[in-house]
Formats: structure tokens, C-alpha cells, sequence
């Protein structure tokens, strides 16, 4: 299995009590289903880390009842390793393709503590298994040495979300399989990520704008490099925009200012304030030609 083409980190949609909205992600999960190659359940992006396990798991049974000819991949990175397994466990049982793990998070791990982490979720399924360096939100990374180590037991491939294009080039060095799958985890550097030969893309902009995504990676793949060059130009505007405010809450708010009802996101992230709102909304008719493509 290779990741190929666009899976944004789909968001979760929440009532007013705080509660997973069925409905409302169903109706979501049917838009994004027109445009995008696949979906990555419960990242940063679904409020993962926010929810229980019991919640996660729900979240992947609508999912994966509502999305039948798309693959699904099960985000399952827990601060337990025993909790990942579970994840894992139940999302192969639900039809996932893969699924994908940050490094244990909140303390700090050695990376003997991490290998052995990895090696359970490994072991525990039969779907391949993608470590997710997020350095940033989980304060632990994961090395290319950690990488090829992991690579060495079994592991399927990355997903990486370190914004770091030399850390990611040194880890294609590193790991020596020539069928480790490396995944990019954001559209902001996607183009020099696909001209170093990576194929898939986890793009957070997937969630409010899944047509220009669409749009982007086939640029990429057959256009012009003056074409592609443009197009990243475009996109990274647009990614400007998903970061005027928190960019979870406000992805929940271009879906709104789109048409789209996401729901609430997950406390204690809470909903723009009215002034980043209406910052957001004169941004987004300012650059209604870069998005719009009707």
C-alpha cells in the first residue's frame, strides 16, 4: 500500500453539548467524498487527542459506514500504549486500510520508549502502520535513526508533520526499504515534498477547500512546473487564511462561511471570536478567485 493523492485530516463535528454529531458528519463526510482520494479519522484536525476512546471509535464507525469507496486511515496515537492498540485493533476491524500514531505524548520518551511503543501497535494488527511525527503538539520526535529502527520491525511508513523538508529528506536517506511510504503532512510545502518523490497528502486546507486540493494535486502531477509553482503559491495563501485564527476552530468556520454546518468544535477549543469571524470573512471574498473554481 502507497498513500497516494489527497486525505485531509477530517474534522469532527460536535453539538452544542459537546456531543458527536452523526448527522452533521455524514452530510460532511458525503462533500468531502466528491473531491478528495481518501481520509485521515481522528488527527489533530478530528480532535483525536480530545475525545475517549469509545468516541474515537464511534467516529470511525460513521465514517467508515458513510465512506465505502474511499480508504480510511484510522489515526489511533494515544498517550497509552495499550489504548493505541485498542484503537488499532478496532479500526482494522473496521475496515481501515492503515492506521497512523503520533509518539506517545505529554512526557518525555527516549527513543527505547517509543521503539517499543511502535512495536505493539505493529504487532497488534495486520494493516500497515505509519508513525506520525508531529514534534510540535506531541514534544517528542522521532529521528531518521528512530525511523529506520522502527522501519526494521515493520513499520509501513511516515507521516510527516515536522514542516521540516531537510529532516524529511534525511529520512528517506536513512530508512533503506525501498517500499517505505512517506507521507507529507501539509500542503504548505507539498510540491518540494511530491518533487522528492512523495505521493500522498494529509492537507488540513482538504477540510474547508477539498476542490482546490483536488485541483493542486493534479497540477502537480501532470502540470507545468511553472503551473505546480503557481498553484503552491495559491494554496499557500489559502493556508495563510486557515491561520488567522486557531486553524481547527477556523476550518469549522470556513465550512460555515461556505454553506457547510460542521457543527461545534471540541472543548476547550471553542468557536471563533465574532471579530476573527468577520476577519476571516472579508479574507475569504477578498480571495474568492483563488478558492472558488465554479
Amino acid at each position: 500500500m502507497r498513500v497516494k493523492g489527497i486525505f485531509p485530516p477530517i474534522i469532527t463535528p460536535f453539538n452544542e453539548e459537546g456531543k458527536i454529531d452523526k448527522k452533521r458528519f455524514e452530510v460532511l463526510l458525503e462533500f468531502w467524498s466528491k473531491f478528495v482520494d481518501g481520509m485521515f479519522v481522528c488527527g489533530s484536525y478530528g480532535s483525536g487527542p480530545l475525545m475517549s476512546p469509545e468516541e474515537r471509535e464511534l467516529v470511525f464507525e460513521i465514517a467508515s459506514s458513510t465512506v465505502r469507496k474511499k480508504p480510511l486511515i484510522a489515526h489511533v496515537g494515544a498517550i497509552t500504549t495499550s489504548m493505541a492498540v485498542r484503537l488499532a485493533r478496532h479500526a482494522e476491524k473496521n475496515g481501515a486500510v492503515a492506521v497512523a500514531a503520533v509518539p506517545p505524548f505529554y512526557y518525555s520518551y527516549n527513543a527505547r520508549s517509543i521503539q517499543a511503543h511502535f512495536e505493539a501497535i505493529i504487532n497488534a494488527v495486520s494493516i500497515p502502520v505509519y508513525a506520525y511525527d508531529n514534534p510540535k503538539t506531541t514534544g517528542n520526535s522521532i529521528t531518521p535513526e528512530l525511523l529506520s529502527a522502527l522501519a526494521n520491525l515493520g513499520l509501513h511508513g511516515l507521516k510527516d508533520s515536522s514542516f521540516d523538508i531537510g529532516k524529511l529528506y534525511m529520512a528517506m536517506r536513512t530508512v533503506e526499504r525501498p517500499d517505505f511510504d512517506f507521507v507529507i503532512g501539509s500542503e504548505s510545502i507539498m510540491l518540494p515534498a511530491f518533487a522528492m518523490g512523495v505521493r500522498g497528502c494529509i492537507a488540513g486546507l482538504g477540510n474547508p477547500f477539498p476542490e482546490v486540493m483536488q485541483k493542486f494535486h493534479s497540477v502537480v502531477l501532470s502540470g507545468s512546473a511553472e503551473d505546480a509553482k503557481n498553484w503552491q503559491t495559491r494554496v499557500l495563501k489559502l493556508w495563510d487564511i486557515l491561520h488567522i485564527g486557531p486553524s481547527v476552530p477556523t476550518a469549522y468556520e470556513i465550512l460555515r462561511l461556505r454553506g457547510k454546518d460542521p457543527g461545534y468544535p471540541r472543548r476547550p477549543q471553542l468557536l471563533l471570536e465574532k471579530s476573527t469571524s468577520k476577519k476571516l470573512a472579508i479574507a475569504l471574498e477578498k480571495t474568492k478567485d483563488l478558492w472558488d473554481l465554479a
